[in-house]
């Protein structure tokens, strides 16, 4: 009733119109955790941008290529000035039709990344627990296979198809969400060995010089119609990019 200063009066005023105030409040609280959830949600899209190995399992590649039209992409890889190295790639493909001597789990839901080269050059996905395929019909997997499968790191895990029966050799583990973690990473020939066909749709390349991307983008396009290079997987940088 006497206040005598700004903050007592401003006091005074929340109490003389409580509905007001009230919603006021209701409005300011709102504000706050939708600004806490749009942070959250750029710091989360900015850190993938740099995590994609811990998050999906993919390489930290300095540029990925969607081959189209059956240029020959490769070849251009294999001379270009530029590359280190590259991998081709087939990303999210299945084992639709297979079964296993293993589990009677429906193999169907589990996605498999065939990529030609599995090197420490092209792949640097840390690993969980054990090393990286080097020989014939050997395949690193989930953490999320794993426990589904109730295996282990050298454990042997049979997949039968209508053109082959195998037994492959899991000599790593690897975090990742994609499909939920349900994941398979092996060499191309493997998956090709098992009867299913690789198109190469992907390359994943690395450069000498990280500092040479621009270069290497301009030469590219000048050589390449249909095929097209992109920094960062499709939906991120756009996704960034509207952010800020």
């Amino acid at each position: 009733k006497y206040a005598m200063t700004s903050f007592s009066m401003a006091i005074n005023d929340i109490f003389r119109k409580k509905s007001m105030s009230i919603l006021i409040i209701f409005i300011l609280t709102v504000s706050f955790y939708l600004s806490t959830l749009f942070s959250c949600v750029n710091y989360t899209l900015r850190e993938f941008k740099n995590n994609q190995d811990l998050w999906f399992a993919f390489p930290n590649y300095d540029g990925s290529i969607e081959i189209k039209a059956d240029e020959d992409v490769e070849s251009y890889l294999k001379q270009s000035k530029y590359i280190k190295d590259y991998t081709l790639a087939n990303l999210g493909l299945s084992l639709a039709g297979a079964k296993s001597e293993s589990t009677d789990i429906d193999l169907s839901n589990i996605s498999i990344f065939p990529f030609t080269k599995l090197n420490e050059n092209v792949f640097d996905v840390p690993l969980i627990e054990g090393r990286l395929p080097q020989h014939p019909l050997e395949m690193i997997v989930s953490l999320d296979f794993l426990e589904i499968m109730n295996l282990k790191v050298g454990d042997y895990f049979n997949i039968n198809t209508t053109s082959a029966n195998k037994n492959l050799l899991i000599t790593g583990s690897y975090s990742s969400m994609y499909n939920g973690g349900k994941t398979i990473i092996i060499r191309s020939k493997d998956y090709e060995s098992l009867g299913f066909i690789t198109k190469n749709e992907h390359a994943m390349i690395f450069l000498k010089n990280k500092e040479d991307y621009t270069l290497f983008e301009e030469e590219f396009e000048q050589t390449f119609e249909m095929s097209y290079l992109i920094k960062e997987l499709s939906f991120v940088e756009p996704t960034v990019k509207s952010l800020n």
